[in-house]
């Protein structure tokens, strides 16, 4: 009988001990990790390229181009180009000189639905 009342005052503390887990609450870590983390990234480089346009051409056709001779492209000319961050389109701009340089400026961003429609 003492053998029962022993397991029963064992099983007694165990339940004592069990606790649910708490765990924080997302938008509390969300808050702690971002900025920090973000900081980190704010030096990584990015490839920033400007596309003109495109066009499809032969092999015969690249290796007869000469110095001085116009591709044409398929945009026209004061259309806005398009903006790739890491090759991937990210927004369009028109083409700019800034101090006898080119430059552009950015016109629009483009939203995901939009990144994700131009890719299909």
């Amino acid at each position: 009988m003492d053998e029962k009342r022993t397991n029963t005052d064992n099983e007694e503390e165990q339940k004592e001990v069990a606790r649910p887990v708490k765990f924080p609450e997302l938008e509390e870590e969300a808050s702690k990790i971002g900025l920090g983390n973000l900081e980190k990234l704010l030096g990584v480089p990015l490839k920033i390229t400007v596309e003109l346009g495109r066009t499809e051409m032969t092999l015969r056709e690249v290796l007869n181009l000469s110095v001085g001779q116009v591709i044409p492209l398929d945009k026209i000319a004061g259309e806005p180009v398009d903006l790739l961050v890491n090759d991937r389109f990210f927004a369009t701009g028109e083409v700019v000189t800034y101090k006898d340089n080119y430059g552009v400026r950015i016109v629009e961003i483009i939203t995901e639905e939009e990144r994700l429609n131009k890719i299909l």
